[in-house]
């Protein structure tokens, strides 16, 4: 398996294509890279190099448990790309991994040709009463009879039986450690008041029924970013990405033709 030593961690990855201009892609929180194998690596390598990571905590990086913060995700990818020798890169990213792509944006704005964010997050959403919570969290945290109906929740319709499976195993990999310093809530996008700053061309794909994020922050961002272009996706919700794949390839597609 693909693995490449940084920060003193080894980030896993996978690598399809043969294309001038990389894309690399940032999978959701409990999520990995796989969830983007079969519905949108096939079509992205027809023009692209495409590179598709488990940041760390997650999938095949999942022995990461000390650090696991939107600055060191976002560290991970600029030394990825130093390694790879990546000049610059399309970068998409659902939730969590939509996190870290304007977490990235914001540090490393030269490093970036286009900016994909499906259904972005902030970081922690928990702004009050994390002390409460976090034994909740921990005991939830890598339960397989307690994950399935939570991850449940942010789907709009059933997922096929082995999909589901797969979505579960890769929750199950996320240790408690992991759950607990990226729901934090000193976990947020840091110098967010920059992006009206920015100067990338953006998309941003929001689930108008999305539950686990909160549309306000989705459409700030895509309001906020000078050249953002915002996509509603009516009667969809957070999994939109995982539910809807032709959909959104659609979207990225007519994006990135301009």
């Amino acid at each position: 398996m693909p693995r490449i030593e940084l920060n003193n961690i080894e980030l896993y990855y996978e690598e399809y294509g043969n294309g001038e201009e990389a894309v690399i892609l940032l999978h959701g929180f409990l999520s990995s890279s796989r969830m983007w194998a079969n519905n949108y690596v096939p079509d992205l390598i027809k023009r692209y190099k495409v590179y598709a990571i488990d940041v760390r905590g997650h999938g095949n990086s999942n022995k990461v448990k000390i650090g696991c913060n939107l600055q060191q995700m976002a560290d991970d990818i600029y030394q990825f790309m130093i390694l790879k020798k990546i000049d610059k890169c399309i970068l998409a990213g659902m939730s969590m991994g939509g996190a870290i792509a304007i977490q990235y944006a914001l540090k490393f704005p030269d490093k970036i040709q286009s900016l994909i964010l499906m259904n972005p997050g902030p970081g922690s959403l928990f702004l009050k009463g994390f002390s409460l919570i976090s034994p909740i969290l921990s005991f939830v945290s890598q339960k397989r009879c307690l994950l399935k109906p939570f991850l449940k929740g942010v789907l709009m319709s059933p997922l096929p039986q082995k999909k589901l499976s797969e979505f579960v195993d890769d929750a199950v990999l996320v240790s408690k450690e992991t759950w607990l310093q990226y729901l934090h809530p000193d976990n947020k996008i840091k110098n967010i008041n920059r992006l009206k700053d920015l100067t990338i061309s953006t998309l941003v794909i929001i689930g108008e029924k999305d539950k686990a994020i909160p549309i306000e922050f989705q459409e700030y961002i895509a309001d906020t970013i000078p050249k953002a272009v915002k996509v509603i996706m009516n009667n969809e919700g957070h999994a939109v990405v995982i539910e809807k794949p032709k959909k959104v390839l659609s979207e990225i597609n007519f994006f990135l033709k301009g």
